[in-house]
């Protein structure tokens, strides 16, 4: 699925409706960076298991910090021990610098949304594997 379809199947007026506070925009936004780090490390998974013969081996979770405060991550593991996630790193607990480089996304956002949500929500939204 394009990037543009998701954002096409986005309802961002009924987003709107839920977001009354600062906080609900925060709960928000960090949901949506939870699902979309969990889907790329989940694309990931895929690509390494049909890449090398491997075998996944379900999750273990792990806690980072982010832009949006602390996210619990469940993060994919092969039966060998071999995968090596590349968005969150093995060691890696600080993911902050995410944040850094979406910063222009937000002036896309605003000219779609009456409300400003955190620029990650944007890119949340724009990854290939948000929707299964």
């Amino acid at each position: 699925m394009k990037k543009e379809a998701v954002l096409n199947n986005v309802d961002f007026k009924e987003l709107s409706k839920h977001c009354k506070t600062e906080d609900d925009i925060a709960s928000l936004t960090k949901e949506f960076m939870k699902n979309m780090i969990e889907n790329m490390l989940k694309a990931e998974i895929e690509e390494f298991v049909e890449n090398n013969n491997a075998s996944k081996n379900g999750y273990y979770p792990k806690r980072v910090r982010s832009d949006s405060g602390e996210l619990e991550l469940n993060i994919p593991r092969d039966r060998n021990s071999e995968f090596e996630p590349q968005i969150v790193k093995k060691g890696q607990r600080n993911i902050s610098g995410m944040y850094d480089n979406t910063k222009q996304i937000n002036k896309v956002y605003i000219s779609l949304s009456s409300i400003n949500l955190l620029p990650f929500t944007l890119i949340c939204l724009m990854g290939n594997s948000v929707v299964d």
